[in-house]
Order: structure tokens, then sequence, then C-alpha cells
């Protein structure tokens, strides 16, 4: 005999139970959001302190300093005249209002080889402007003894410093004999002084020439021979008697003869 069994219903687990509660899901998000919130600012930071550090590490080409390049100073003496002398080997150029005379000396010395007078005139169409004008000479001597530089300005009779010392305007302190370089070459420099000053206290007025103004000369040996280039510039006033009222001022004549000699070049 059977025996019956009841049937049970089988037993539903209770889904609500594996479930966590609705708080504890807020909870996990609350704890979630701050560390998402700081992995993305830790990203950012990390990223940022990578570029700034490549951008100071990778070096800097340093940039171009801009050179300004000066204009040139034009050259007053290209349009002048040139003047070329085979015999002593030199040339130089010289502006409009100067006269050139060439082998001009009356009672040239033996030694003299070759002589030229630039003398400065503002008169029109003039030949020769007469005494007591400005001049630049350039006197050139043969060393026929091969004396040297020093022995042939104490030695010849040709020489800046010959007599002088017998003369009453050599006592002047203002007046200056120095070594100087001249292209390149030692050269002696010769400078004077002639005034109302130098006539009334030191020659007494017993000064034998009619000359007033300042002079410089330059004396070189080369090759055999000796330079001698000087100028003379006269006093304003007396100048005013030759050139007229519109005479350049004694320090712009002077700069015009320097300039002059700023152009004198050898050829051997």
């Amino acid at each position: 005999m059977e025996t019956n069994n009841p049937i049970q219903d089988p037993v539903v687990p209770n889904q609500t139970s594996q479930q966590p509660p609705q708080e504890e899901l807020f909870k996990q998000k609350d704890y979630f959001l701050p560390i998402l919130i700081a992995i993305i600012v830790l990203f950012v930071v990390s990223a940022g302190g990578y570029l700034l550090y490549q951008k100071q590490a990778k070096p800097t080409a340093p940039q171009p300093i801009a050179q300004l390049t000066p204009s040139p100073t034009p050259d007053e003496t290209v349009n002048w005249r040139s003047y070329i002398n085979t015999k002593a080997n030199y040339n130089l150029r010289y502006p409009n209002g100067y006269i050139l005379h060439e082998e001009r000396a009356l009672y040239p010395p033996e030694d003299l080889l070759s002589y030229i007078s630039l003398e400065l005139c503002n008169i029109p169409n003039a030949s020769d402007c007469g005494m007591g004008s400005d001049a630049l000479n350039i006197n050139v001597y043969n060393n026929t003894q091969t004396l040297t530089l020093d022995n042939w300005v104490e030695q010849s009779e040709n020489s800046p410093k010959a007599n002088k010392n017998t003369l009453c305007t050599a006592k002047d302190p203002r007046n200056q004999i120095k070594k100087v370089k001249f292209l390149g070459s030692d050269a002696i420099e010769f400078k004077s002084i002639v005034d109302e000053k130098t006539v009334t206290e030191l020659c007494q007025d017993q000064y034998p020439g009619e000359f007033s103004g300042e002079s410089k000369s330059i004396v070189m040996a080369r090759n055999s021979k000796v330079y001698v280039v000087s100028y003379s510039v006269s006093s304003d006033e007396q100048a005013k008697g030759v050139y007229g009222d519109k005479t350049p001022i004694l320090t712009e004549r002077k700069s015009g003869f320097d300039q002059i000699l700023s152009t004198f070049k050898f050829t051997q």
C-alpha cells in the first residue's frame, strides 16, 4: 500500500535578501566619486609636469641679434684732381681752389730730385695767388750719403731744422719736434707758430720774416730718398689780404691741407 506523501511547494529563495540595501549603494557611490576625481586630477598634474619638463629640457636655439650696419662715410676726395709724380714715385689728390706748380724752385739744391707746390687760391682762373698765400710743398731729395733719418735732419741744409737754432722764433715753447708714423714708416714732425707774441716777446720786433701763422713739416726717408712734406697757413689777418673777407679761418685751412695729405700715397 502506497503512502501518499504530500507534495510540498519548492522553496523560492527570497530575492530581496540578495540585493544590497539602497543605503549601501549610495555609500559605494560616495566613495567612488572622490577616487575618480583624484585619479583625473593626478593624471592632469602628471601630464602637465611632463610637458613642462620636456619644454625646459629642450635646448632653445639662440635668437639671432640684428646687426646694424653703419652707413659708409662718403669720401669727399673721390672726385678731386689726381696728381702723379713719376720722379719721386708718389701721388695725391686735391680739390678745386688749389693751384699746383712743379719744379718752381729758383735755386734748387743739387740733391733736390723733385719739387712741387700746391697753392691755395680762391681767385677764379688765377695762375698765382702771390707771396704769402697758403701752400703745401713736397720736396724730395736724393739721400746720396745714405744718412739715417735722424742724421739727415741734424746735418742737411735742407732740413726743416736747419738754421732754426739761430732764429728767435725757435725759442717759442709752442713749437714742437716729435717722432711720428707717416704711411706706416718712421718720420719726424715739426710744428711752429709765428704770431704777434712771437715777434714782440721773443724776437723783440726783430723778426726777419713777414710771415705770421702756423706751419707743419713731416720728414721721412724711403728708398735712398728723403721726403719733406710741409705746409704753411697764414694768420687770418694776413690771409684776408690775399683771399679777401670770405677767407676760411686758419683752422679750416689747416684741415684742408691735412685732408690733402691723407690722400698722399707711394706708387713704389
